[in-house]
């Protein structure tokens, strides 16, 4: 795996040639360096991760902030290096919880699956995973019960966790105590657990 400056170096290269055909250019500001820093030094797999900002690599990341300041686009970088050099610590599976939503909607409905598929709870339970805009997602009511989809496959990947280290990544535009008062109070406890906290600040830079 690259050190942390060659790290850095090919997400801002690759951040900007993403940007290139909005005509803009990736910025490094008070708003998020401290979070990027965090970041560079997690998937380079840094000692300064640990000894500057007491992170911790066993877990994912949890990363709240305002609409437009950047979260999912961090992610889509990630993927992108991914693609390019297949390095295993960039190798995250981006899914929205809309998507989510639906894909698990579609399944409770008609529950009957062709040979070797699997259901979306298998699917989504295991292997890194990025859950974007936790929180976006709605209830559903099946058979006349409101479920909560998102407590149901995060206690799954807290189960998988335990076991295997499965790593998880959320994004999200509710703060912790919204977190709290939407999800069950099995899931809050398990966040501690799970995620290196981060915030993103400052304003859209969609605009």
């Amino acid at each position: 795996m690259k050190n942390y400056n060659q790290f850095k170096k090919m997400f801002l290269d690759e951040a900007n040639f993403a940007l290139q055909k909005e005509k803009r250019k990736f910025e490094v500001d008070e708003n998020n360096v401290q979070t990027l820093e965090f970041l560079f030094a997690y998937f380079s797999n840094s000692d300064l991760l640990e000894k500057k900002f007491n992170g911790k690599n066993h877990k994912g990341i949890l990363l709240s902030g305002n609409i437009g300041v950047g979260k999912s686009f961090i992610f889509e970088i990630l993927e992108s290096l991914y693609q390019k050099y297949k390095y295993k610590n960039f190798a995250v599976k981006n899914i929205s919880t809309l998507s989510l939503m639906d894909e698990t909607i579609r399944y409770l409905s008609n529950p009957t699956l062709a040979v070797n598929d699997k259901t979306p709870y298998q699917n989504y339970s295991k292997s890194t995973i990025h859950f974007e805009d936790l929180g976006q997602e709605r209830k559903i009511n099946h058979f006349g019960n409101s479920i909560e989809i998102m407590d149901e496959y995060l206690l799954l990947r807290y189960n998988e966790f335990r076991k295997s280290n499965v790593k998880t990544f959320i994004t999200t535009n509710l703060n912790l105590k919204e977190l709290e008062m939407r999800y069950s109070p099995q899931v809050n406890d398990r966040f501690y657990q799970m995620f290196n906290f981060l915030n993103l600040t400052g304003p859209s830079r969609r605009l």
